[in-house]
């Protein structure tokens, strides 16, 4: 299991058309090396817009289309969602469906006899068995009838998209309530870092859980915690370098996060995580 914390000031309001695409490039990288959850921390406390802009375009991004008109009304942040990249994971469907096949759907009405559910098809589909209106499930197709029949499921060994969480903390708190999700191996980023060699790498593909903590456009991780009154040292398990003789002064956070992720999932690849 891998997850990613990311400051909220990855995004810039001034610019919402480029701070969408940024935010589609972190949201199609957590897609392509299966992140789990995706945390949003205050690297400023006023940055607290930024970062609720930010939590808004990545659920969307994470939101199949079908599903976007019920849970995302009309907001200025999602102006430019038109120009976000398709994730084409498993809970976007792009082909005709299936019986057997599973969807997310959302429960537009229910009796005590069923529930309508829209799960991307011409006609609602047909549960029978009553449920909470307006909230998003997971449902699987049992027959292709008129209307469709749908069951509640669940999604076992399938990658079914990223959790955003918008912690409304800053950096050292997030470390904590990330711990307390079960986290056991925290990974600073930073061209301070260390680089990885064997003893990283065995540490690494050990871990059950990993989260990669990364640092903000203009600060990195231990200016942010150090400004918070703690230290790199007490607050993460391994910090890395991951772009050892970089030919540039900066990374940017949205390249930092496709870079890190390439190499945390090249070293973990025996791993179904």
């Amino acid at each position: 299991m891998i997850s990613i914390a990311i400051p909220s000031s990855v995004v810039d309001l001034g610019n919402k058309r480029v701070s969408t695409q940024r935010a589609g490039l972190i949201g199609r990288a957590c897609a392509i090396f299966r992140v789990k959850d995706v945390f949003i921390y205050l690297d400023r406390e006023r940055k607290r817009r930024e970062g609720e802009f930010l939590r808004k375009i990545l659920e969307y991004m994470e939101t199949p289309q079908y599903l976007r008109k019920y849970l995302f009304p009309i907001d200025e942040s999602l102006e430019e969602v038109g120009s976000l990249p398709p994730l084409r994971t498993p809970h976007h469907p792009t082909s005709a469906p299936v019986e057997g096949e599973i969807r997310d759907g959302f429960v537009v009405r229910s009796t005590r006899r069923g529930s309508m559910i829209d799960i991307g098809l011409q006609r609602l589909a047909w549960c029978p068995i009553p449920l909470p209106v307006r909230k998003r499930m997971t449902f699987k197709i049992e027959r292709l009838s008129d209307p469709p029949e749908v069951t509640p499921t669940s999604v076992n060994g399938k990658y079914w998209g990223y959790r955003v969480i918008s912690t409304n903390s800053g950096l050292w708190t997030t470390i904590k309530k990330i711990r307390a999700k079960g986290y056991d191996f925290l990974v600073g980023t930073s061209k301070f870092g260390r680089h990885i060699g064997e003893k990283e790498r065995e540490l690494i593909s050990s871990a059950e859980s990993i989260a990669l903590v990364f640092g903000s456009p203009r600060e990195g991780l231990m200016q942010i915690l150090n400004r918070e009154g703690f230290e790199l040292e007490e607050a993460l398990d391994l910090t890395l370098n991951f772009v050892p003789n970089q030919g540039v002064e900066t990374i940017r956070t949205e390249e930092a996060v496709i870079v890190c992720l390439s190499i945390l999932n090249y070293i973990r690849r025996g791993r179904n995580v």
